[in-house]
């Protein structure tokens, strides 16, 4: 994404959703949109799932899912799709086949075989191979805010994305000049700061 520099850490995030069937079609809805993460990314989904237990009656015991998945998210919603196993991953030599996107490997979590289905609501958590995105701040955008007296680290990182899309979109000129100086009154507004001079 244009901006934004992801991080090495993976990220774990408790998620729930809903299997929805539609003219043939299956899509796996998270209850909520996910934000500042990257789309279309292999992860593991580690399914919570709560089943009779065989030792006492009337008890039940809780297990863990592996489920690989790729998360996309759209404009107001987030999806999992369901990838094959790493078996046939190597097969067909699909993305992620070795580990290397880091999904196959979270915390030594491999899906197995039989996962290709989720329950009609579920909840687990979601393993991301990467954290938040982090977001690039251009050189002339960061020397304004330093002028002004900001910190871009205090700038909400959704107003930080936006206003970064909003300058780099212009080309060097007036019109990014101008736009800068419209980003940097916009960030004032919001965490304070000291007037520019000159």
């Amino acid at each position: 994404m244009n901006g934004s520099t992801p991080t090495n850490e993976s990220t774990r995030i408790a998620v729930r959703g809903r299997r929805h069937d539609h003219a043939g079609a299956t899509a796996y809805v998270l209850d909520r949109r996910l934000s500042g993460y990257d789309s279309y990314r292999p992860a593991v989904l580690l399914l919570t799932e709560s089943q009779p237990s065989e030792t006492s009656v009337g008890s039940t015991r809780l297990t863990c899912r592996a489920v690989r998945v790729r998360v996309l998210t759209l404009d107001d919603v987030t999806l999992v799709c369901l990838l094959a196993a790493r078996g046939a991953d190597a097969a067909d030599g699909a993305d992620g086949a070795d580990g290397a996107d880091g999904a196959d490997g979270a915390d030594g979590v491999d899906a197995s075989p039989d996962s290709d289905w989720l329950p009609e609501s579920w909840e687990g958590t979601l393993v991301l191979p990467e954290g938040r995105r982090r977001v690039d701040v251009p050189a002339d955008l960061a020397a304004a805010l330093a002028r002004a007296g900001i910190d871009a680290d205090q700038v909400g990182e959704a107003h930080l994305r936006h206003l970064v899309g909003y300058v780099t979109e212009a080309g060097p000129g007036s019109t990014r000049a101008a736009r800068v100086s419209a980003a940097v009154s916009a960030v004032r507004r919001e965490v304070g700061g000291r007037p520019v001079s000159g």
